[in-house]
């Protein structure tokens, strides 16, 4: 601990921690001025930043690190470094007066030169927090006004107003208050190294004894910040990722015991992480939370490469460009509703400007045009001194966005050069397809195969699926009103509230359960910690049974120009569910667009499920967000929006049962699970398909068309295709099959078209296929890892032959 006369010095290992500079008259050595030269408001608010007891700060403490030392350090006596560089200051002085910043530059000089008395937040009162935004805004603006200008009373403003800022924050009231507090905790970053030279050894000991008693000790991640894991937990928001890094930047040159713990910890523990989940294009936790986890992975990345003159990058940047592109996967066709078209995990009122957080950052760092022609769309609505979040902690305060921004960076429509279909790896393998980007009747799916369940807000849904045309017709279900709420853990984040499978084992109902996540058939809860408990670390994660609950064994898709064909997912999810319960659980997956304008696009499923015992109930599920309607002959049809989604099953008979309805649709076990925050003016519901006998095999297939909801006509009827190696349908000129047995299908097979089609055949074998029908025989190739068999054949008999 240091007192009042105990220099920094003394508490660090680095021998070199102090700048020598020769001072010549009428220039500034870091940390004294010469009064003579300041005005006479500079010389107050010096004063004034002078007049704090060190004490009130807390003792300053050391920590040592466990982790290898960074390879990568700030140069030392080198300011500025945080978000902003020697090289980059022309550029941003200049966009000052770049047109497209007119509007920001009025925001920032009005928080400049906005009068910060004291910088101090009024007591909280009943108030979850006391931290003023515009008081936190214009702090940074002070300190970056004199970072760009030199003039000093902006300086010593910032220094005096930020001490005030840190001795009087208070956001206990808050569930997350470290958000708060990684706010103050970043600004001071920015104040201690764009105003370094102002800074006494009093001032640098104070701001740092400060943040690290006053902000990091009250964080959920601790000083040191130890605490959480590297995966999925909320040290990876802005905690680690900007509120610690952009500090121990700031501070390297006197302490670098916080540079190297905080760096020293990601390079060791978080980046490794980040990057195995980064590798598969999306980000693991979905449409709620994945915009801001993604956005603050940016912070990092951003941070570093400051610091280096653009020399290194803390994440994989191509996996990280991609990841922050598929983002945009989540949304609808055609238009930019205020939230995802497509909800995929915990949905905290994901609205856009989580989305335009994120592209803001990625457009300019990426220079990729189309994601800041994105970004504009939502800054242009934007009326705040800051651009909100609907996370209140990630926010772009004017000074960030004036950073950030590149005005040399044209943008372009959003949409310019977005591919149709977005097929995604391992360990996060799903596909989203779309027919069209601009077009608001557009059809789009979303197939997942996700191979590990990182928990967080992440589900348990590996095998499900979304469709959506001119509405969301096949979605998810289940409300967010609360992290770990009897609703949240029991229904929302387990299999049921997603368009995936049920297998129901009646005999293990306990044994299957956990207090808190009661069991219902889906994907198990009970492996191990890692099935409701976040894996700390990679090493934790790969070991884990939640690590290759699945595996692809086929993906494909065909784009031809402009116009989107089909897509193809499967996947072997038997270790996904409880070995007590299941010995075989598969799913085929396929999107296909055809010819018909009144029928664009077909949607089917084939599920390959062999349970343990034939009474273990197989369900297939579907969700919708308005009333469906069942047929006396078994379709299930669901309208939304200007759409409509027709269901039938084949090849095994089903029952199908509407859940929902005043909570209904959160019943199971004879328990309804309803949400603290349920709206029964806006209910959801679940419609389950089961076989009619009980089989302890059963092949299920579901095939489902897209049309307008002001389509009146009948239903119409798929012909069933039932082989003894091959299930499929015909419908639209489009044959859609699937091999009937485990494993890939080789040897010869015929079955019998009505008329001309398309044909695909899901589950074969790479390799050389022999097609033969209307008297003409052809060779297809099917790649590896393709799974999919894909030719144009004539009605009548078609035989396919597998030559190797």
């Amino acid at each position: 601990m240091l007192d009042d006369n105990t220099t920094k010095n003394n508490n660090t290992t680095d021998k070199d921690t102090t700048k020598t500079t020769t001072v010549t008259p009428g220039t500034t050595k870091p940390g004294q001025s010469d009064d003579d030269d300041l005005t006479e408001d500079e010389k107050y608010y010096k004063k004034k930043a002078e007049g704090f007891k060190t004490s009130d700060f807390g003792g300053l403490k050391s920590f040592t690190s466990p982790f290898k030392a960074p390879s990568v350090v700030p140069t030392k006596g080198q300011h500025p470094r945080v978000m902003v560089n020697e090289s980059t200051l022309p550029k941003l002085k200049k966009a000052l007066s770049a047109s497209q910043n007119e509007n920001v530059v009025y925001q920032f000089t009005y928080l400049a030169e906005k009068k910060v008395t004291t910088g101090a937040f009024s007591s909280r009162g009943s108030e979850t927090s006391n931290a003023d935004r515009t008081i936190l805004c214009a702090i940074e603006a002070k300190a970056y006004k004199y970072l760009l200008t030199g003039e000093k009373v902006y300086g010593y403003q910032a220094i005096y107003a930020l001490k005030n800022a840190i001795l009087t924050i208070d956001a206990e009231g808050m569930v997350d208050p470290y958000r708060d507090y990684g706010i103050l905790m970043y600004i001071s970053a920015c104040v201690y190294d764009w105003c370094h030279d102002l800074l006494t050894e009093t001032d640098m000991e104070q701001i740092t004894a400060g943040v690290l008693n006053k902000l990091g000790a009250r964080m959920e991640i601790g000083c040191p910040p130890s605490k959480d894991g590297a995966i999925a937990h909320h040290n990876l928001e802005c905690q680690l990722l900007r509120s610690y890094l952009s500090f121990a930047i700031a501070t390297y040159d006197e302490y670098p015991f916080i540079y190297n713990y905080v760096v020293g910890r990601l390079y060791n523990d978080i980046v490794p992480a980040q990057n195995f989940m980064l590798q598969s294009g999306k980000h693991w936790e979905g449409s709620g939370y994945g915009p801001a986890r993604t956005y603050y992975l940016m912070w990092g990345q951003m941070l570093m490469s400051a610091m280096t003159n653009g020399k290194t990058q803390l994440f994989s940047k191509d996996d990280l460009y991609r990841v922050c592109n598929s983002m945009l996967d989540f949304l609808y066709p055609g238009k930019l509703e205020g939230h995802p078209a497509f909800e995929i995990g915990d949905q905290c009122n994901s609205y856009l400007s989580d989305f335009y957080l994120l592209e803001f950052f990625a457009g300019n760092y990426f220079k990729d045009k189309s994601l800041k022609g994105f970004s504009e769309l939502l800054y242009n609505s934007s009326t705040n001194d800051y651009i909100p979040g609907n996370h209140g902690f990630a926010w772009v305060t004017p000074v960030t966005y004036l950073i950030i921004n590149d005005t040399e960076l044209k943008s372009t429509d959003w949409w310019q050069g977005r591919k149709l279909v977005n097929m995604l790896n391992f360990p996060g393998s799903a596909v989203f397809a779309r027919s069209s980007w601009t077009d608001p009747n557009a059809a789009a799916v979303y197939m997942n195969m996700t191979e590990f369940y990182s928990c967080s807000h992440s589900h348990m849904e590996c095998g499900s699926f979304q469709i959506y045309y001119k509405g969301i017709l096949a979605s998810d279900s289940g409300k967010y009103d609360g992290y770990g709420t009897k609703h949240h853990y029991a229904y929302t984040v387990q299999t049921i509230s997603s368009n995936s499978l049920l297998i129901f084992n009646s005999d293990k109902v306990k044994a299957l359960s956990r207090t808190t996540h009661p069991y219902s058939g889906g994907q198990s809860v009970v492996f191990d910690l890692s099935r409701y408990i976040c894996s700390y670390t990679l090493d934790a994660a790969k070991k884990s049974k939640s690590m290759n609950q699945s595996t692809v064994i086929g993906r494909s898709y065909k784009v031809d120009g402009n116009t989107y064909k089909y897509s193809y997912l499967a996947g072997d999810m038997t270790k996904a569910y409880d070995a007590v319960t299941v010995e075989e659980v598969t799913r085929h997956m396929i999107s296909v667009m055809t010819d018909n304008k009144t029928y664009p696009m077909v949607f089917v499923t084939f599920d390959r499920v062999t349970a343990d015992d034939a009474n273990y109930k197989k369900t297939v599920l579907l969700h919708s967000k308005t009333k469906p309607e069942v047929t006396s002959d078994g379709y299930v049809i669901v309208k939304n929006g200007g759409g409509k989604l027709v269901s039938q099953s084949l090849i095994t008979d089903m029952k199908a049962t509407v859940n929902g309805g005043n909570g209904a649709e959160y019943t199971f076990n004879g328990t309804v699970y309803k949400p603290s925050n349920y709206d029964s003016s806006n209910p959801e519901y679940r419609i389950d398909l089961n076989p009619v006998k009980a089989n302890k095999t059963d092949r299920m297939l579901t095939l489902m068309y897209v049309t307008d909801a002001t389509n009146s006509a009948a239903p119409v009827k798929a012909k069933e295709i039932n082989t003894d190696t091959l299930a499929g349908a015909e419908i639209f000129n489009r044959a859609i099959l699937f091999a009937k047995e485990q494993g890939e299908l080789t040897g010869t097979h015929s079955f019998k078209l009505s008329g001309d089609a398309e044909c695909y055949i899901g589950g074969v074998k790479a390799g050389k296929w022999q097609v033969t029908s209307g008297g003409k025989t052809e060779s297809v190739t099917v790649l590896n890892g393709e799974g999919l068999l894909t030719f144009t054949a004539s009605a009548g008999t078609v035989e396919v032959s597998y030559v190797g």
